[in-house]
């Protein structure tokens, strides 16, 4: 389990062992032209906060041959509100590397705005708990509009998690969200 895997300190390994394949696998599907715009990797917080993650994403990329533009690494909300001035150094640091950025989970953290405008992301993910609500609550309905509608005025690609129903896609499109993901 995750939760395991941090408290032993694997998470590191485990992390670094799933970005290598996800990068090396994706270069194979590059290589094949099978059409795939990028790969997205999740990093655990304790990935994301432990100081050599840039230098370790470039190894990777130099090692596997994947073109930066062709990684998007997801960072949740959480991770990146523990010390946001540090959060913010680190994506700078990955951003220059030519990568994709994007936040995971957003809407569960608590964390400022203002800090969203200085961060150097592409991709917003709004969280499942917004998307499966959204057909029965109309704060939902609400918040998920305004998250689209915010994240596209600051020039961001946004996703709406979880999605499950037809009728929480129909929303979505309605809502001119860019992409879905769920098990529909």
């Amino acid at each position: 389990s995750i939760p395991l895997a941090v408290e032993t300190g694997l998470i590191i390994s485990i992390g670094q062992l799933v970005l290598e394949t996800a990068c090396r696998q994706a270069y194979h599907c590059q290589t094949m032209n099978l059409g795939l715009n990028h790969i997205s990797v999740n990093l655990s917080s304790v990935q994301f906060n432990q100081g050599t993650l840039s230098q370790r994403v470039e190894q990777t990329l130099h090692n596997t041959g994947l073109a930066p533009r062709m990684l998007e690494l997801e960072i949740t909300e959480t991770a990146l509100i523990q010390d946001a001035n540090a959060a913010i150094r680190t994506l700078n640091k990955l951003k220059n590397l030519g990568i994709r950025l994007a936040v995971d989970d957003f809407g569960t953290g608590y964390s400022s705005l203002s800090y969203l405008q200085k961060m150097p992301i592409d991709t917003l993910k709004i969280d499942n708990c917004f998307v499966r609500g959204v057909t029965t609550d109309p704060k939902n309905q609400v918040i998920l509009k305004s998250a689209i509608r915010m994240g596209h005025d600051l020039g961001l690609c946004i996703i709406g998690e979880g999605v499950e129903t037809i009728h929480e896609q129909s929303l979505l499109e309605t809502y001119q969200c860019d992409f879905a993901q769920g098990y529909l």
